[in-house]
């Protein structure tokens, strides 16, 4: 039985890695392997050049959508702005979004829709964060303003997704 669990154990370290081009996200319960949600990440040198937290180009405003954290590991969220979908989020993603200056929404979409308007100025960068609980069976997305610090620590922890050929 020791052995059986050691190996269990073993598995689920390897099972634990991202692939090329998955979201990377721990896919473990309880040492077994679970479905988890992937989604499409950018190259190496986008998220570093992403990390560096330049301001946005003439004119425009930049958001940052972040998933810190492993809750809902099978759950995908669709970033809307303004109602437009721009980005999908796995756990432990993040999305960079330049538009235009002025009052924006910005939505999450899961089981249960979270949504927030941020006004957006020139020049500057906003962090937004996505977090979920459970209750029920339902998994319920939460978005909140962050702070530049705590935002940019859980954005060094974290993959950038592709930029969409949405509209943006």
């Amino acid at each position: 039985m020791r052995n059986r669990l050691i190996a269990l154990f073993a598995m689920s370290c390897a099972l634990h890695g991202a692939q090329a081009g998955d979201a990377g996200t721990p896919c473990r319960r309880l040492l077994r392997a679970v479905q988890c949600a992937t989604v499409p990440l950018a190259g190496a040198d986008e998220d570093a050049e992403a990390k560096r937290f330049q301001p946005p180009p003439d004119g425009r405003a930049r958001v940052y959508v972040l998933r810190p954290g492993t809750m809902a590991p099978a759950v995908k969220s669709t970033i809307l702005l303004d109602g437009r979908p721009m980005r999908e989020l796995a756990p432990q993603t993040y999305a960079v979004i330049d538009t235009s200056a002025g009052t924006h929404r910005i939505a999450a979409r899961t089981d249960r829709d979270a949504e927030i308007e941020l006004d957006l100025e020139p020049g500057r960068i906003r962090y937004v964060e996505n977090r979920f609980s459970l209750l029920f069976f339902t998994v319920s997305g939460q978005l909140r303003p962050l702070e530049a610090q705590p935002a940019q620590a859980a954005i060094a922890q974290s993959r950038l997704v592709k930029s969409g050929a949405e509209g943006e």
